[in-house]
C-alpha cells in the first residue's frame, strides 16, 4: 500500500513547469514523485527521463539518480539527507 509521507505543489510557475512533488512509501521502499500539474507540464517532465540517460553517458564516473516513468509522471528512488 502506498503511504503518502509528504506533498508539494509548486504554483509559483509557469503552468508548463508547475509540479507536484510527493514523497511516499510502498513496500518498505521510500520514493520521490514528480508530477505535472497541468497538460502543458507533461513534455518537461518527460525530459526527466532524457536527461538522466544524458548525463548518466555524460559523465560515466558519477552516479546518476536513475529516474523510472510512472502513470502520472516520473518517479525517483527516496535518497535520506545527512
Amino acid at each position: 500500500m502506498k503511504k503518502t509521507l509528504f506533498c508539494k505543489y509548486n504554483t509559483s510557475r509557469s503552468r508548463e513547469l508547475q509540479t507536484k512533488t510527493v514523497i511516499y512509501e510502498e513496500n518498505s521502499q521510500r520514493y520521490v514523485e514528480k508530477i505535472p500539474m497541468y497538460t502543458e507540464g507533461k513534455e518537461n517532465v518527460d525530459k526527466l527521463f532524457s536527461n538522466y540517460e544524458l548525463i548518466k553517458d555524460l559523465y560515466p564516473n558519477v552516479q546518476v539518480l536513475p529516474v523510472e516513468k510512472t502513470n502520472d509522471g516520473a518517479r525517483y528512488p527516496y535518497v535520506a539527507g545527512k
